[in-house]
């Protein structure tokens, strides 16, 4: 859970509008921060549309960030099934869930036009 709230909080400010990896390794590199936790790889699919679904539900980063990545997350995992990654931030406002790898190309293909619906219809 910590190295996902890391690679959250560093790379939420990353102006990037195509998906993109980030290497953290445990000392440190130019571009990350050394940390406790065993190296990993941190991947941020599409973060302006994301950062545009957040806005149209008027979801600043900073809550964002800090709800996600300032508290300890609560665990929803089911232990059994290692594809079951869930966590929930503590006032239940966000949900991090791991999905597999073809659900995420379908995610990512639905992503743009649900984007630009939620921002021509405005709730």
């Amino acid at each position: 859970m910590g190295s996902l709230q890391l690679g959250i909080s560093h790379c939420h400010s990353i102006q990037s509008s195509n998906t993109f990896s980030l290497e953290f390794p445990s000392d440190g590199s130019i571009s990350t921060p050394a940390h406790k936790f065993k190296s990993f790889t941190f991947t941020s699919y599409e973060p302006v549309e994301f950062s545009l679904v957040r806005k149209a539900f008027e979801i600043t980063t900073e809550d964002y960030i800090f709800e996600l990545c300032n508290q300890p997350l609560r665990d929803l995992s089911d232990s059994s099934d290692i594809s079951s990654l869930h966590y929930v931030s503590p006032d239940d406002e966000f949900s991090i869930q791991a999905i597999k790898q073809h659900m995420t190309q379908k995610l990512l293909k639905l992503l743009p036009e649900y984007s630009k619906n939620l921002r021509m219809y405005k709730r």
